[in-house]
């Protein structure tokens, strides 16, 4: 079945993807520029700074902001270069002009405050100590001036438990697994690979048994995480492999994301249901916060945590021998990072962020050329941080555009959606897109914006007609 739905995905990849570069390059086409610039296209409503790959010229040094100042690029041994992007428009595009090595000399732009050895790495948020193996030993917080693993606690510690459940190999994790465990210490090699404007990176190759590991811990000058790019060759059989975070932080409980909204659930093992919870599912965060501090893990693909006693671990690999005898051998890639934050997940940002760690952003180079369209747009976004725009797609069967949006920190408001062309009508309705026509309905609307009544966690849906001439 998995050679099939390999094959399937393939193909539906192959086709999307066509989809995807005619329609970036049909509106590319149609935005005026004033000249050589790059076009960046943001599906999602993360307000967060972006850092993201893309194709330059070989003349270019940087990019210009929104205020006209020069942010240096940071060539990659890819060939393509990393650029951050800020103030990205809610699911829509800008462009950014591109600026040249002349450019560059003439510009004010201030020197990041980013340097890494293998022993330490430092930026404006965090001082990170690594022993000789890479593995995290101390994280301290320069904004908060306080440190974020306990006392001689680790960060980003690999390890590896036996995992032999009663039935359902692939399926349960039974909670003896903690019985056996054993750490993954010693590096074959550590080193810095990167030490640019926009980021450091120190290279971490681990071997285990019959499996390579290799980490690039990225630290940003902008984005306030650390970063973990993480590529395996896995081998093992009934092993379950985890990231640790040993946090010097209290709770009762962690938060973790699910589909259109948040749950909490117990760090504790006080009842028979609370010790049930050794394993508990998640998507792209989860975060452990007592008052005025907390930390959290955001991944692009692993959804099982383990959060007790102050140890945030997130499980990486599971080595299932049935049904399918070789489950989870081969090569894999993925990203996962530690945020740790003042205040609680909704202060900190964590949603946002997860969306945004999540979320690429594509981007098209552009020459000078004149168009019909401007060079900045979105065509919806969300006034308040507690609503989280899900989906913008074309209405079935009628002329107009669906959103759908949730109440994402558990608060009635009155929510105020902006659109960026006036609308001819706007109507809230069900998830089979019926129109809802009665009073149930407590849309008013004013110009390119809208005001509706939001329980908490609740998930809405509008049609919305725009007047696009």
């Amino acid at each position: 079945v998995y050679e099939v739905s390999d094959m399937e995905y393939e193909s539906v990849f192959q086709c999307l993807g066509g989809i995807k570069s005619e329609a970036l390059e049909e509106v590319a086409a149609l935005i005026s520029t004033d000249g050589h610039s790059l076009a960046a296209f943001h599906a999602s409503g993360s307000t967060c700074p972006q850092i993201t790959e893309a194709k330059l010229p070989d003349w270019c040094s940087g990019i210009m902001d929104e205020r006209n100042g020069f942010v240096p690029v940071q060539p990659l041994h890819s060939g393509k270069a990393l650029v951050l992007l800020e103030g990205l428009p809610s699911f829509g595009y800008r462009t950014y002009r591109l600026a040249g090595k002349e450019e560059a000399k003439c510009a004010q732009h201030q020197v990041p405050d980013v340097r890494a050895t293998t022993a330490e790495m430092e930026n404006q948020y965090w001082k990170i100590s690594l022993d000789t193996n890479g593995v995290i030993t101390g994280i301290y917080d320069k904004k908060e001036k306080r440190e974020v693993l306990k006392k001689g606690g680790k960060g980003n510690q690999l390890l590896v438990f036996e995992d032999m459940p009663h039935n359902f190999d692939a399926w349960d994790i039974t909670e003896y697994y903690r019985q056996k465990m054993w750490k993954i210490n010693e590096a074959e090699s550590v080193s810095v690979t990167e030490n640019g404007p926009l980021r450091w990176t120190i290279e971490i190759t681990r071997k285990y048994q019959s499996s390579c590991i290799v980490q690039k811990m990225h630290m940003y000058h902008v984005l306030p995480y650390i970063e973990f790019e993480t590529w395996i060759d896995w081998h093992e059989e009934h092993t379950l492999l985890k990231a640790s975070f040993e946090v010097d932080i209290h709770s009762d409980y962690a938060a973790y994301d699910i589909q259109f909204g948040s749950i909490l659930r117990p760090t504790h093992s006080n009842t028979s249901w609370d010790a049930a919870k050794f394993e508990v599912c998640g998507q792209k965060w989860a975060d452990l916060s007592e008052y005025g501090y907390g930390a959290a893990i955001l991944n692009d693909c692993k959804y099982g945590y383990d959060i007790h006693r102050g140890d945030m671990r997130l499980t990486l690999l599971k080595s299932a021998t049935y049904p399918n005898t070789k489950a989870d051998q081969g090569e894999h890639t993925f990203r996962y990072a530690f945020y740790p934050h003042a205040g609680d997940w909704r202060e900190a940002g964590v949603v946002p962020y997860s969306k945004a760690f999540n979320q690429m952003v594509f981007t098209q180079q552009l020459g000078p050329q004149t168009g019909k369209i401007p060079g900045r747009y979105s065509i919806v976004k969300a006034q308040q941080n507690n609503i989280v725009i899900e989906t913008v797609k074309k209405a079935e069967g009628r002329e107009g555009i669906l959103v759908r949006f949730y109440e994402a920190f558990n608060r009635h408001c009155t929510v105020e959606i902006t659109f960026g062309s006036c609308m001819k009508e706007a109507w809230e309705c069900d998830l089979m897109e019926n129109l809802i026509q009665d009073m149930e309905s407590n849309i008013s609307c004013g110009g390119n914006s809208l005001w509706i009544e939001v329980r908490p966690f609740e998930i809405k849906t509008l049609y919305v007609v725009l007047d696009l001439d």
